[in-house]
């Protein structure tokens, strides 16, 4: 493991986060434990407004939810590129299941089993710099819960 991280803002409803990686391979590494973040509360979650990364060499940088099976968030291929800085382009989230009649990847679906809201890398060996913008969300959207209105 060879993430060096660090918090460059943390608020009530946003976090940013820059990681650096020299020359390792990473395989289901941490980048972000969400109950370390102010407000949080069982079942906090994030998903990824922003994403800026540049690399040494063309490496895949997998970005996932941490789950029972984890899920592939953002894959960053090249030498360096961004995503959220577009008009119109929308956060990344935590799929959900289908439930009911509702189709799947609704705000409202079920969480994939053994979810916990933490964010972890993996990339094969590679040199990068990687910057996310995180924004707080709830884990069962509309109730208010996961996490609290605490302020800085």
């Amino acid at each position: 493991m060879a993430v060096t991280t660090q918090i460059i803002m943390d608020q009530r409803y946003k976090t940013i986060a820059k990681y650096t990686c020299a020359a390792a391979a990473n395989t289901n590494v941490s980048l972000l434990d969400v109950s370390t973040l102010i407000g949080h509360q069982a079942g906090g979650l994030v998903n990824l407004a922003k994403i800026y990364w540049t690399s040494l060499a063309s490496v895949a940088i997998n970005i996932l939810f941490d789950a029972t099976s984890n899920q592939t968030a953002f894959i960053c291929c090249g030498t360096g590129g961004t995503y959220g800085y577009s008009p119109g382009q929308p956060a990344i989230n935590v799929a959900r299941a289908a439930v009911g009649s509702q189709p799947p990847f609704t705000p409202s679906g079920a969480l994939p089993g053994g979810i916990t809201g933490d964010v972890l890398v993996t990339n094969a060996s590679g040199t990068f710099t990687l910057v996310i913008e995180y924004h707080k969300v709830e884990f069962t959207i509309g109730a208010g819960n996961g996490w609290s209105g605490a302020n800085p």
